[in-house]
């Protein structure tokens, strides 16, 4: 069984992160730079492919990379899964 948001595309995963930053903010939790404080805890990556991970790989040209695709990165809140 695969996860909630492994079959969103990307854009549609971008505009429910959006709300559910707007939902935490609107609940009072300390955001920083727009990003709710607790999701630096415990970080996590998600590309446009479903895959999610705590560890990405850092490119000077190509930005943050998924380790198992190489698609490019967003980050994810804390409680999300690929399935």
């Amino acid at each position: 069984m695969r996860g909630f948001y492994s079959g969103m595309n990307q854009d549609d995963f971008v505009t429910h992160m959006k709300q559910v930053r707007k939902e935490e903010e609107k609940n009072g939790t300390p955001m920083f730079m727009g990003i709710p404080d607790h999701w630096f805890e415990k970080l996590k990556w998600r590309c446009r492919n479903g895959h999610i991970s705590g560890m990405i790989l850092k490119s000077e040209v190509a930005g943050d990379l998924c380790l198992k695709c190489g698609e490019r990165v967003m980050m994810t809140f804390p409680e999300d899964s690929e399935g």
